[in-house]
């Protein structure tokens, strides 16, 4: 990480390895007018999209949830929440694909009230997204997916640390993820003088039936 000070609106921007900013911080605070957190963080973000790294086709469906099937729609940030604390809101947004979420990515801004007064944000984004769209075909299996199925991509199925039969599916969200095989299996701690050949490690991808177990 390393910083920037930009001159003409007094602004501080963090910015990782590769150049995009993931905090930005004024020194004078952007006033709106708006009547509500959502509004003056739209018309925030259009002013200071050039400094946060969004495009303005990007922008056209702040106030729209995302779906809970694949669309045509390209990147996009779209409303998640809005957190008010004491005299201070957040406002946060997915980044979006397809209409659907992408795991762990977005963006907040950070507003004080009475007038709202926009302190700073903060961008988790991807600037360099290229995938395919899931097909039909696809979308149709995970709509199968029970309980006895999850149970075995799982390794729990016949697994005497867990008890299989209470597993249950209370429901299905698609989600975006960054495949990274590196980081795919979470390793368990050793103890001292205790060992587990057989115990599985396992994380599972959002909506995704390719898992690893170890």
């Amino acid at each position: 990480m390393y910083e920037q000070f930009y001159r003409p609106s007094r602004t501080k921007i963090r910015r990782d390895s590769q150049g995009v900013a993931r905090d930005i911080i004024h020194e004078h605070h952007f006033v709106s007018r708006a009547r509500s957190a959502r509004l003056a963080a739209r018309e925030y973000l259009g002013k200071f999209r050039d400094l946060i790294g969004p495009k303005a086709e990007e922008l056209g469906n702040l106030n729209r949830r995302v779906e809970s099937k694949p669309t045509d729609a390209g990147i996009e940030y779209r409303f998640h929440a809005e957190k008010p604390q004491f005299d201070a809101t957040t406002v946060a947004y997915y980044q979006t694909i397809f209409g659907l979420p992408i795991w762990e990515a977005g963006l907040a801004a950070h507003l004080t009230q009475e007038p709202f007064r926009i302190i700073g944000t903060q961008t988790t984004r991807h600037s360099n997204i290229q995938i395919g769209k899931p097909s039909a075909r696809a979308i149709a299996r995970l709509k199968k997916l029970n309980a006895e199925t999850l149970g075995k991509l799982l390794g729990i199925a016949g697994n005497r640390d867990f008890h299989a039969k209470s597993l249950r599916v209370l429901r299905r969200r698609l989600m975006v993820y960054r495949y990274e095989k590196s980081k795919r299996v979470v390793r368990p701690e050793r103890r001292k003088g205790k060992t587990h050949k057989n115990r599985p490690s396992i994380i599972p991808c959002c909506g995704c039936r390719r898992l690893r177990v170890k």
